[in-house]
């Protein structure tokens, strides 16, 4: 699926074509999934749930733990531009069934992140809002990043400030 996905688009990907790629049978297509809408929903509902696992735990006792989720994020957006492209481009022409576990994933980093903000002293104050904000903005500006390497380009340059820390004297990076 991500593989025709990424050449052809979700809506002009048939059957026909997941079955070339897989190698499987039609009757197996079909013992598995229903129509092509609810493989693609399969393979949203994995890519998220990976994705999730690598933003999901990181120690830390320096309070950067939502630093260390935001650039997992974003490489992963870089390093995997087909199932990007398919999570943030695609899923709107599946409907809406295909955008309910990517909401859930964002409900889900979004109280990571801000759970980790608040255990920072150096983001100490920093509102929920901000948090939601930060994020929507990165999500803003990753979207095109599935569609182009200068798109993908623009999205890891997002992660660079969150690599390090801020040298003395100067402030620290948001997340």
């Amino acid at each position: 699926m991500v593989a025709s996905v990424a050449t052809r688009g979700y809506a002009a990907t048939r059957v026909t074509d997941l079955i070339k790629l897989s190698g499987v049978s039609r009757r197996s297509f079909y013992d598995l999934f229903p129509d092509k809408e609810a493989c693609f929903q399969a393979v949203v509902r994995e890519i998220v749930a990976n994705s999730m696992s690598l933003t999901e735990e990181f120690a830390g006792e320096d309070g950067d733990r939502s630093r260390r989720r935001f650039q997992a994020l974003t490489e992963i957006v870089v390093g995997q531009p087909a199932a990007a492209r398919l999570c943030l481009l695609e899923a709107y022409a599946a409907g809406p069934e295909a955008l309910e576990p990517l909401e859930a994933a964002r409900v889900t980093l979004e109280r990571r992140l801000q759970a980790g903000v608040a255990e920072s002293p150096q983001r100490a104050g920093m509102s929920p809002e901000m948090v939601s904000a930060l994020l929507g903005a990165a999500r803003r500006c990753c979207r095109p990043s599935a569609a182009s390497p200068s798109g993908r380009a623009r999205c890891a340059r997002l992660s660079a400030p969150c690599s390090t820390s801020s040298p003395p004297g100067r402030p620290s990076p948001i997340w």
